[in-house]
């Protein structure tokens, strides 16, 4: 800590009897007084105790006492109030450099506009702070507990811990100046009341430039979606309605209507898993979604999307009815569609000013709908902190753009390669387990400059002219037409070219296409195709019966079956079909009738689709993201397919050219 105003802590063990009971005592934190040089101070010394000792007396940092002491208890305790006094010199101690940048008056830069140069000074001020809950709590000084007995939860207003879980409370904001009074004047009684503890916030700082932002720290540290969204009302939502359906929070043993629950939704996950939108989050959770292993932040999304799914189909909703009345139901249906739809909100990249200031009202509602659904009883019942911080979404928003502005997610998939990778080159051992850690980060970093210095070009050597890009990708098979025994019909054989993939497409596909396409080829054609196509570089769609090996992967797409007409999209037909696989279709295949439905126009890559017999209903009451639809006809469909003698399976395809093709289909539409 040199160059610190500060004292400098010196640990010792004061004095260990191994025979007497608390022998497992931690060492306990001494600090050298800038005035007081001979001397040691504890700052928690039990009275009527020494607390200082000569300076040449000797600490006890005997390795072999080290292990003695409690696994269980920090090495070097110190109390809570203490470790957030050394967080904040040592953010003064960070921050000194910037108060200093902007001192001088910024940054000179260059920069050429409209043919004209410019040199000016960037003006550095710190705008937010990214971080979690408990991280934001420690930045502002405030109450890291969560206990009801405190007065206040909330670092950004004075709203009471007992009225945080209403969303229309009128709550005021925090001043920092207020705050700062309380502690210049040491008063530890009014610091109490706001649940402030009595430290020199880093961030008070009279140079230091935090903007325009007039709430200070406690403005520039907004709840974020990951906490407070994912690993909140998300958790807490899932969390209540398993209770709802019988599982008691207290015990850890599993109900066996949520044994049967997570086998459907490892069913449904399954089937969810495969899908062109990639975006889309993890849905499929081997050992289940009812809370038998640890979660991640994100695949939250996709438990409540398969959730959200089994509330609509019938053999989990009657199951669901068993423990819950149906209206119920329907509010939890409701609840779980509007935290995916405001979820998939708050991801936007733009979103208007004026529709930011109407979310206001629509967060409190929702928030209040949460809490009536929910009905949270165990712990602090729906008295958390996670329930109130959506309430200031508003204000962060128009305050640092969107949401995703501020999302940690991104800053904590850091920990990966800056400190988890470098940890498991160390000797884990504990007494040196972090300076070995920051050791082998250090390396990474000298060695990512060198090999940037080297500047070696990485790319690969062509000879010759590019290749010219070919239209098949992923695997590929043939179709391979012959003369039939009878000379009326000819015979298709399906071949792949790879000898490790063995697994053939349905039957029914290949009889679909030798009665419309097939039959009318010369023998000894051979029609190429693919598992795989990439649109607009940017979605990729497979088609593959057994992909790795393993499960079949089939993806989903809106086809606009209005052909090449440029009318209003509401008048276009787009329905969502399953993609089987693609055909290369040659100049002799131009012209023929396929089906009575379509005449091939021209050349190219063509897919085969198991298309819906309808396009989506329109979403009703009771759901407004998850719709039925169906690839099986429907009885007076049926009828009159049993009229034609040409058509006699239950299944349509459909057969279309690649640029009708329109965006991946999404099992839940926003």
């Amino acid at each position: 800590m040199d160059g610190l105003n500060s004292p400098n802590p010196v640990f010792f063990q004061s004095h260990v009897d191994l025979d007497a009971p608390n022998a497992d005592q931690a060492m306990e934190p001494m600090w050298q007084q800038v005035d007081d040089p001979g001397a040691f101070e504890a700052p928690d010394s039990p009275p009527g105790e020494s607390s200082s000792v000569e300076l040449n007396q000797q600490p006890l940092l005997d390795t072999e006492m080290m292990d003695l002491l409690s696994k269980n208890k920090n090495k070097f305790w110190m109390s809570s109030v203490t470790k957030l006094r050394m967080y904040h010199e040592i953010l003064d101690a960070i921050l000194e450099s910037v108060v200093q940048l902007q001192s001088k008056g910024g940054v000179p830069f260059s920069f050429i506009y409209r043919g004209k140069q410019y040199n000016v000074n960037l003006k550095v001020f710190i705008m937010v702070a990214i971080g979690d809950t408990e991280d934001h709590d420690k930045a502002c000084g405030w109450y890291n507990s969560r206990a009801l007995q405190v007065k206040r939860v909330c670092r950004h207003c004075d709203i009471p811990t007992m009225e945080c879980d209403d969303a229309f409370y009128p709550w005021c904001h925090v001043m920092p100046n207020a705050v700062q009074a309380l502690v210049k004047a040491n008063d530890l009684e009014g610091l109490k009341v706001i649940s402030q503890h009595n430290v020199r916030n880093a961030f008070y700082h009279p140079d230091l430039n935090i903007g325009v932002n007039p709430r200070g720290i406690h403005g520039m540290t907004p709840g974020e979606p990951l906490h407070v969204v994912d690993l909140g009302l998300f958790k807490y939502g899932l969390e209540g309605f398993f209770i709802c359906l019988g599982q008691n929070p207290k015990s850890k043993a599993p109900c066996k209507i949520l044994m049967q629950l997570d086998s459907m939704a490892r069913r449904v996950g399954r089937f969810l898993s495969h899908q062109s939108d990639r975006g889309l989050p993890r849905t499929y959770f081997p050992f289940g979604v009812t809370g038998g292993t640890k979660m991640s932040g994100h695949e939250y999304q996709g438990i409540l999307l398969v959730l959200l799914i089994m509330c609509r189909m019938e053999e989990s909703r009657v199951l669901f009815l068993t423990k819950i009345s149906l209206p119920v139901m329907h509010q939890w249906i409701r609840l779980f569609e509007l935290l995916l739809g405001w979820r998939y909100w708050l991801k936007k990249a733009s979103i208007p000013r004026l529709e930011v200031e109407a979310s206001q009202l629509s967060t409190k509602k929702l928030m209040m709908l949460f809490k009536k659904t929910v009905k949270r009883k165990h712990g602090n019942g729906s008295k958390f902190v996670k329930l109130h911080l959506p309430c200031h979404f508003s204000e962060n928003m128009i305050d640092f753009g969107v949401i995703a502005n501020v999302d940690s997610g991104a800053p904590e998939s850091n920990h990966k390669p800056n400190a988890k990778a470098p940890s498991q080159r160390t000797q884990m051992r504990a007494e040196s387990f972090e300076v070995q850690t920051a050791q082998r980060y250090v390396e990474n970093l000298i060695i990512d400059f060198a090999s940037d210095a080297l500047h070696v070009d990485q790319a690969r050597i062509t000879n010759g002219c590019p290749a010219s890009p070919d239209v098949l990708r992923g695997a590929r098979f043939s179709f391979e037409i012959d003369e039939g025994c009878d000379g009326d019909r000819n015979a298709v054989a399906f071949q792949w070219t790879s000898k490790s993939i063995s697994e053939p497409y349905h039957q029914q596909y290949t009889d679909w296409l030798t009665r419309h396409i097939f039959s009318k080829l010369t023998p000894g054609t051979r029609i190429w195709g693919c598992t795989e196509h990439k649109r607009h570089d940017q979605f990729l769609y497979r088609a593959h019966p057994a992909y790795r090996g393993h499960n079949q992967w089939h993806d989903w797409a809106l086809i606009d079956l209005s052909g090449d007409s440029d009318e209003a999209s509401a008048e276009r037909v787009i329905i969502p079909g399953q993609i089987v696989f693609f055909l290369e279709v040659t100049e002799e295949m131009i012209g023929f009738d396929v089906g009575g439905e379509m005449v091939i126009p021209s050349d190219g890559l063509f897919a085969l689709v198991d298309s819906l017999e309808a396009p989506l209903a329109y979403p009703g009451i009771q759901s407004e993201l998850v719709v039925k639809g169906s690839k099986c006809l429907t009885s007076k469909q049926q009828k009159k397919e049993n009229l034609m003698e040409d058509l006699s399976a239950h299944l349509t395809f459909t057969w279309f050219l690649l640029k009708h093709l329109k965006n991946p289909y999404r099992p839940y539409q926003i």
